[in-house]
């Protein structure tokens, strides 16, 4: 029964024999040439077991069905076909756990993101085999849970055929309505949201046995329709199908914006996500309080303690003493005032840090600008340029380069900073960092240029680079100068550690050695030291003359120049783009590609160092994007990595396919399954796309996706992840602003491979 089952790719061809010795298997073939690459068998196969009766391919995974499996209990079968050959078993076996014999588990079969989706058409789910749906977690093997229609009945068959578009999930169920047929769309999250059947259906025409699903289309056999003669058959066409979007509104444009009068929300700014899902944002405001739409403001909802969905934190042009609870305004008529927002984030769930610009009173261009934390209802001032008050030498602060929060909870903050110089301040001691507890407190004296290294005597700070990351609490990794030892040189520096130093070799550099930082981060939670190192001696050319340091394994990791593993021979690092932590060993890096084959269609590619030292593609220009027309990415746009978890989001734009859906939004979990067996868990899945209707808000109609924004989080050297603000937190939970058809944009935020959110 070789072609029981088919499915394919840009690339491959899987074919399903579902009678092969008895128990079954699958086969997987080169599109283009022809040539049969693999064989997919069960580890356990038993006779009856119906393997490949059923079969789904999204990139390297392959779900089969084994509704035989266990007395017709049935399972589910997951292999990674990246695997080498000939032979191969799964890597996931797939069972109820509360399943009875008959119930035919696996008798349809769906990927869906992280989701296997098995469709068990005996289980009792509304009655007795009336049929159910169950999901399972791919990373784990996990049962997720299960969903039937409400008003299925006894021997509904429903399950019997299953396709997925997106988080939509559509089952058909052929014995539905005294055999007319059915077909249910459903969302991940099990909520039913839609029921089709044939407008001139019959009894026996069992519509619903097969189904199919490609964005907003879906279609639906019934194989025993009388349209053109006895059971001669029919296929149903209905179109569009969209259920609800699979993230959570934030705030939208020409919405009110809460804390300000005749006013409503213009344009959003920066959008960034904390730990427990809450969003900070800054936007422009149009109305008649609005200024003129002059008026900025920043808003959130961490600890949101309001009756409306963000509280406001800051406002141009609001009085200082309004804003900042802890500013004692002056006796004078003339009240300081916001001039600007600038940027606010959180990575912490109670807190977040605030810069702002303020002018008016004792603010000038000198002092002006002022450091807050906040915890959603209050803004604290901690620091301030030009203010001896809250300065942390004692000497007040003439700017402030780059501020920082640690994503360990209660972990604090931290500055880097310029001193005004004059008296004791010269320009041999003029910088420095200043560290703040979950307080807003000092910790310790700050650390300062002309300063003894401590435990490094006579070594001495000298010049501090304008940038600081920030890893565990109080722990930041940083760049400096140092002296007291003959000539200065350039430290990266992990807390009071060396990480690398300037003039430094190791064994891959083969003789050249560090010149300078480009910029670095610190992993979390220990604040190992991640750099970027430009390089001179030996060999050293404009080919080869970066690369990327990781603490954690004391080596550089990768060098441009060097060949990139797991391509074609002569492919090599051209350009490092970004470079983000992922816990404290392994790194995710965005680079440029030269070598044969390469071009501009497919010359940047995102990749992860993993704990082993190996490197895993996740995705490449050009590779195939899973989905039913067939795309393929075009351009990375932009990336975001959550250092604690690995969860990490690409925006993409697309080539092929639908011209009209020409974006999309991918995720994946770098921290998921391992560096050898399980690192398929690592790729990443398509979300968001750009064309995809969903149901309007209020039920009425449908509107489409336009375009998809992320907010950008690397500095001027690529570094991400650095203790700066965040689009995806360790749950895998986004902020996008997503503009719609009707010109209209929306911040949304929430887990978009989970389904909708539902209800309270």
């Amino acid at each position: 029964h070789f072609g029981s089952s088919v499915a394919m790719d840009e690339h491959r061809v899987v074919v399903g024999a579902y009678d092969h010795n008895s128990s079954g298997a699958l086969y997987v073939f080169d599109f283009e040439t022809g040539d049969q690459l693999l064989k997919l068998v069960a580890s356990d196969p038993s006779a009856g077991q119906y393997l490949g009766l059923n079969v789904a391919l999204c990139g390297p995974r392959v779900l089969a069905g084994a509704y035989g499996d266990q007395i017709a209990q049935g399972a589910g079968y997951l292999f990674d076909i990246t695997e080498a050959g000939p032979v191969v078993n799964e890597v996931r076996k797939f069972v109820d756990p509360d399943g009875g014999s008959l119930d035919s588990l696996g008798r349809s079969v769906a990927l869906s993101g992280d989701y296997a989706i098995l469709g068990a058409p005996n289980d009792e789910g509304a009655d007795m085999k009336s049929g159910t749906v169950h999901l399972f977690d791919c990373q784990d093997g996990g049962w997720v849970g299960s969903f039937f229609p409400i008003d299925g009945a006894t021997n509904d068959a429903f399950g019997w055929a299953l396709a997925t578009s997106g988080s939509m999930v559509f089952v058909g169920g052929r014995y539905l309505f005294s055999q007319k047929g059915a077909g249910y769309l459903f969302d991940l999250n099990g909520q039913e949201w839609g029921k089709l059947t044939a407008p001139d259906g019959e009894s026996g025409d069992f519509f619903g046995t097969v189904v199919a699903l490609c964005g907003n289309v879906a279609v639906v056999g019934a194989y025993a329709d009388n349209a053109i003669a006895t059971d001669s058959g029919s296929a149903y066409v209905f179109s569009p199908v969209a259920g609800p979007l699979p993230l959570v509104s934030v705030a939208k444009t020409r919405d009110f914006a809460p804390g300000v009068p005749e006013a409503s929300f213009r344009a959003f700014g920066n959008a960034f996500i904390n730990n427990n899902g809450a969003v900070t944002f800054d936007a422009r405001l149009a109305g008649p309080g609005a200024s003129r739409g002059r008026t900025q403001g920043i808003w959130t909802n961490v600890s949101n303690v309001s009756s409306t969905p963000v509280s406001l934190l800051a406002l141009r042009r609001q009085i200082l003493s309004d804003a900042i609870f802890n500013f004692i305004p002056p006796m004078s008529e003339q009240q300081p005032i916001v001039q600007s927002v600038g940027t606010a984030f959180s990575n912490q769930g109670q807190r977040g840090l605030l810069e702002l610009r303020a002018s008016g009173g004792e603010f000038n261009r000198r002092s002006g600008v002022v450091l807050n934390q906040f915890d959603g209802s209050a803004l604290e001032m901690i620091q301030t340029t030009g203010d001896v008050d809250y300065a942390g030498y004692g000497d007040p602060v003439s700017r402030i380069h780059e501020s920082v929060q640690t994503h360990t909870e209660s972990g604090g903050s931290a500055i880097n900073v310029s001193l005004i110089r004059g008296g004791a301040i010269t320009a041999e001691n003029d910088s420095g960092l200043i560290l703040f507890d979950d307080a807003g407190d000092l910790v310790g004296s700050g650390l300062l240029e002309g300063d003894n290294i401590p435990f490094s005597s006579p070594l001495k700070w000298g010049q501090f680079a304008s940038r600081l990351s920030q890893g565990g609490a109080s722990k930041a990794v940083y760049t400096a100068y140092v002296t007291g030892g003959g000539t200065p040189f350039q430290r990266v520096f992990s807390n009071l550690l060396e990480a690398i130093s300037q003039g430094d070799s190791t064994a891959i550099l083969a003789g050249a050695e560090v010149r300078s930082a480009v910029t670095e981060i610190g992993t979390q939670p220990n604040g190992t030291a991640l750099a970027r190192v430009t390089l001179s001696g030996a060999g050293v050319n404009r080919a080869n003359n970066e690369a990327i340091y990781s603490g954690a394994f004391g080596e550089v990791a990768l060098r441009k120049g060097d060949p990139v593993p797991g391509e074609a021979a002569g492919v090599v690092w051209n350009r490092f783009l970004g470079f983000w932590p992922v816990d404290e060993d392994r790194f995710i890096v965005l680079a440029k590609l030269r070598g044969p084959g390469v071009n501009g269609r497919n010359d940047c590619a995102l990749y992860l160092w993993q704990e082993d030292q190996s490197f895993l593609k996740l995705v490449r220009e050009g590779d195939p994007v899973c989905d039913c027309d067939c795309p393929a990415v075009g351009r990375i746009l932009r990336v975001d990595v959550n250092p604690v978890s690995g969860d990490y989001a690409v925006l993409t734009s697309l080539v092929g396919g639908n011209r009209r859906a020409n974006q999309a939004l991918l995720t994946g979990a770098a921290d998921a399954g391992n560096a050898t067996t399980e690192k398929i868990f690592r790729l990443p899945h398509l979300r968001l796309r750009k064309g995809t209707l969903y149901a309007a808000d209020g039920g009425a109609g449908t509107t489409g996706i336009r375009s998809i924004t992320m907010t950008p989080t690397v500095d001027r050297g690529g570094a991400g992840g650095k203790g700066r603000g965040q689009v995806i937190n360790n749950d895998g939970e986004i902020v996008v602003c997503v503009t719609f058809d009707d010109r209209s944009k929306e911040l949304l935020s929430g887990q978009p491979g989970r389904g909708a959110p539902v209800p309270e």
